[in-house]
């Protein structure tokens, strides 16, 4: 089918030539149009090749006119063992689109080899070339169902979100093209043993039940089959993200190893804190870093949780285990006092933070509890009941209670000065 635009009341003659050195030949008359199109028929577009043109002729004089030269795609392809080989004259024509069940796969020169098939895996494929006009011209369509035993194209993008100590879920992006029907996931225990076959699947997710998700690293990848038999190479190593924790003074350092499952395509790390309901209330974006520091000394949040997210440049995000961590119940007992009636340090008591409980206890010389506390507001005045204590040293002991249950135990000497 040809598309063309003449001039009314003017006689045209169609003609076409079979292959470059061909001779043109008029097929038909076309009179008292503007333009329009013409189907040919009976014609073999795959093993032979066609131009053609319009011929305008003066009836005065005999002299002649010709239109520009359009020529048929010759488009031929065949299923190979390591992938579908597509041809075309492209020599004839000033570029050349390959398309793939309607989207573009390659611009070039023949010959292309699609190396991204399935064995039994049918695909339909068409050439759309411009001349030097820049007229478009479309091939007819080929369908090819793969023969390749094994697959080329492996699975590059995997990302890992530990959900638990005991669970932790693998999705993984397919390849433009390829519908596999069964995928087999690896695993290995160490970054330097052999994989082992996990289990299949039929879909592009997978969650691993095991243990230590939130301790250890652990490393897996992911294939997928073809109906020949073939499995397609293992490329990529997604480990789980492990999330660690140190505390130094009042700054928490986190660190955690670097995420591979996005290979060259890993765009930055997000790490993100949440309260003890699990509601956001910081994220600072890590670029490339593996490893956060926040000074807690002003936190009004003893319990808090942290994850951190690994996104790459194609959408996927991996999540390292959830990391609960709480601040220490922190507490001291002054060194000394002066209960002497000048307002000034008159008792001594304990002073703390992240305490829901505390018992205050105060021993003499000999051992004997002479004051007990259960409130940081209530301390010691340095009186025996109705009478001064001496001075000298005194003994302690603390022991306190965070909301959430945890104990913590303190004991020390003080001075009584008057």
């Amino acid at each position: 089918e040809i598309e063309y635009e003449t001039n009314e009341n003017q006689l045209y003659q169609l003609q076409i030539k079979q292959n470059s050195n061909g001779i043109y030949q008029t097929l038909d008359n076309i009179s008292a149009t503007s333009g329009g199109v013409y189907t040919f028929q009976n014609r073999n577009l795959n093993d032979n090749f066609y131009c053609v043109r319009i011929v305008s002729t003066n009836s005065c004089d005999g002299s002649e006119l010709n239109s520009n030269e359009v020529c048929t795609v010759r488009f031929n392809g065949t299923a190979q063992n390591n992938g579908n080989l597509l041809d075309w004259n492209h020599f004839s024509f000033e570029s050349s689109d390959l398309l793939k069940n309607g989207e573009i796969i390659f611009s070039g020169n023949a010959p292309y080899v699609d190396f991204n098939v399935l064995c039994g895996q049918t695909d339909v494929y068409a050439v759309v070339t411009r001349d030097q006009n820049g007229i478009e011209l479309t091939s007819l369509p080929i369908e090819l169902s793969a023969i390749t035993g094994s697959p080329s194209i492996p699975i590059s993008q995997i990302a890992t979100n530990v959900i638990s100590d005991s669970e932790l879920e693998l999705t993984w992006d397919i390849p433009d093209g390829l519908n596999p029907t069964n995928f087999v996931v690896y695993k290995k225990r160490n970054l330097n043993d052999e994989y082992f076959e996990v289990d299949t699947t039929g879909t592009n997710s997978y969650t691993d039940i095991g243990t230590a998700f939130n301790t250890r690293v652990f490393y897996y990848t992911v294939a997928y089959t073809n109906s020949c038999g073939g499995i397609s190479p293992l490329v990529t190593t997604a480990s789980n993200i492990l999330l660690k924790v140190n505390q130094s003074n009042s700054i928490i350092n986190f660190s955690w190893n670097s995420f591979t499952g996005f290979d060259s395509l890993l765009s930055h790390y997000v790490i993100r804190k949440y309260d003890e309901n699990m509601s956001q209330i910081d994220e600072n974006d890590m670029g490339d870093q593996t490893n956060y520091r926040e000074n807690i000394a002003q936190s009004e949040d003893q319990l808090s949780f942290y994850q951190v997210e690994a996104y790459s440049e194609n959408g996927l995000i991996a999540y390292s285990n959830l990391l609960r961590y709480k601040i220490p119940s922190s507490f001291f007992v002054p060194t000394g006092f002066t209960p002497n009636d000048d307002a000034l340090n008159q008792e001594i008591k304990v002073v703390g933070k992240f305490i829901e409980e505390v018992e205050f206890s105060i021993y003499n010389r000999w051992g004997t509890l002479i004051f007990r506390s259960n409130s940081l507001e209530i301390g010691w005045d340095g009186y025996l009941t109705n009478r001064p204590a001496p001075e000298g040293t005194y003994s302690y002991t603390v022991r306190v209670k965070d909301k959430y249950g945890e104990e913590y135990f303190k004991s020390g000497v003080f001075n009584l000065i008057r």
